[in-house]
């Protein structure tokens, strides 16, 4: 993640303001008829935030440092991130059933019917016997996958109905 000037501007003032405020926390309150005067006020860009001490350090805007790349997370900036497939993502996140199928040949003849892709599939075994099920993608949560299982029914002669991701494993 680069840092622009305008986000250390930014980070400056922060710390300038934040700095200002430990300042007129610690100072005894003036008396009212010294609290304004018509005497301009000089704010310096170098301003110190005081430490444990009460000595001031320096503060070095340029001393940042981004993380390195294996710290986030796995990935990496300005690379694509890869699709999410049955086997890849998390059990807690969604599906939409659109058909099951005892044969391969089944799901594809379906798809090719409707108009769909037949690349999101999985099998599933029920009462020992295999099932072949087209999916509609992979929803992080319920509501998206909701919306998606809503949007598609109407246009299908199937029931499509929303699963975990997990109950396909």
């Amino acid at each position: 993640m680069k840092t622009n000037n305008n986000d250390r501007i930014l980070v400056k003032l922060l710390l300038t303001l934040f700095t200002l405020s430990l300042y007129a926390c610690a100072s005894s309150p003036k008396p009212d008829d010294q609290m304004y005067s018509n005497e301009p006020v000089i704010v310096s860009e170098n301003i110190e935030p005081p430490t444990e001490s009460g000595v001031s350090a320096p503060v070095e805007m340029e001393s940042f440092v981004e993380p390195p790349v294996e710290e986030m997370n796995g990935i990496v900036p300005g690379e694509e991130l890869a699709p999410l497939t049955i086997s890849s993502a998390p059990l807690d996140y969604f599906t939409v059933q659109l058909v099951a199928s005892s044969t391969a040949n089944g799901l594809n003849a379906f798809a090719a019917e409707n108009g769909l892709s037949n690349e999101l599939t999985a099998q599933v075994t029920v009462n020992n016997k295999v099932w072949n099920v087209l999916l509609l993608g992979i929803y992080p949560t319920l509501e998206e996958a909701k919306a998606a299982r809503d949007g598609i029914k109407s246009q299908l002669n199937t029931s499509p109905w929303v699963r975990t991701i997990g109950s396909l494993h």
